[in-house]
Formats: structure tokens, C-alpha cells, sequence
């Protein structure tokens, strides 16, 4: 089965008074009228974990990797760390879109599958597991804003005294 983009935002999903929201980059990107006012954080926070028996990025080949989504910056962080590593998604590895990180971590000890992305305090329960921490994705991409806060322009205007 094919995996289908999420849908795009429309404009009424962002209400005026609004002021935090997640997507903002997608809705920028789509044509809204938000903007970007802080980031907290400039490098990615997400890991790529495996089981013990797998020591290294080429060891996946074969394997199968959970992320959130697909069209995701989790799907986007698997696929960087394996083109960095010489595999390609879907040709070498297999993604499987499980949700949120505490499914993904619990599949990644139960052997449901081979690697996970996963994001703190996850990272470190699976450090405690035994399981192998493959490649943080921060090293690979560089600075990159992950988390933020953003709001519509419409309140920028308004009530600036708010932002």
C-alpha cells in the first residue's frame, strides 16, 4: 500500500487568537499567513536506536526502521541517517509508520522491529536496555530549528504587546 501525505492545513485550523500551533512550517510553507518567533531548539533531538546485535547504520540493511509518519521529521531523520550511512529507504531498509515515541520504543523492545527514531527520555530508558544508540541525527544534519513557537501574522499586527 502506498503511504499518503497528511492532509494540508487550511487556514480556519489556525484562529486568529492563536498565538502557539504546531505545523507552523508546513503552513508557511503552504501559503499561510504565520511566522516563526522563536525557536528552542537549533539541533535535531531524535536518535536512531537498535537492537544489541545490530553495531552499526549498514547492519540495517534488510531491517525494518519505526518512525511516527510518513512525510514526517521523523521519516526525513531515517532517511538522512541512512543516505548518510550509503542505504536508501525503502530500496534497503524498510519504514513503518508506528506513531508517537513510546510506541516505537516499546516495539523496539519488544523485537516488533529493528531500529527505532527516538526522542529523550526514551533515548536514555533504551540506553539503560541495552539497546545500541546508531547515529544522533544532530551530528548528521547540523543545525536545523526543531521546536518553536509561532503565530499568525494577523496577531502580529493586532496585539503585538501578546508576542
Amino acid at each position: 500500500m502506498a503511504a499518503s501525505l497528511p492532509p494540508k492545513p487550511s487556514a480556519s485550523a489556525f484562529p486568529a487568537s492563536s498565538s502557539i500551533f504546531r505545523r507552523s512550517s508546513s503552513a508557511y510553507i503552504s501559503g499561510l499567513p504565520v511566522r516563526v518567533i522563536a525557536t528552542l531548539m537549533t539541533k535535531q533531538s531524535f536518535f536512531l536506536f537498535s537492537q544489541r546485535e545490530i553495531r552499526r547504520v549498514q547492519d540495517l540493511k534488510g531491517k525494518r526502521i519505526a518512525i511516527s509518519n510518513f512525510a514526517s521529521s521523523t521519516e526525513a531523520s531515517a532517511r538522512t541517517a541512512l543516505k548518510h550511512h550509503g542505504l536508501e529507504a525503502m530500496r534497503d531498509v524498510t519504514l513503518i509508520a508506528m506513531g508517537d515515541t513510546g510506541l516505537r520504543f516499546q516495539s523496539l523492545l519488544s523485537g516488533a522491529i529493528e531500529a527505532a527514531i527516538l526522542t529523550p527520555p526514551y533515548t536514555v530508558m533504551a540506553e539503560q536496555k541495552g539497546l545500541n544508540n546508531l547515529v544522533w541525527l544532530g551530528d548528521i544534519v547540523g543545525d536545523v530549528p526543531s521546536n518553536g513557537l509561532s503565530t499568525t501574522v494577523r496577531k502580529l499586527k493586532e496585539n503585538p504587546d501578546q508576542v
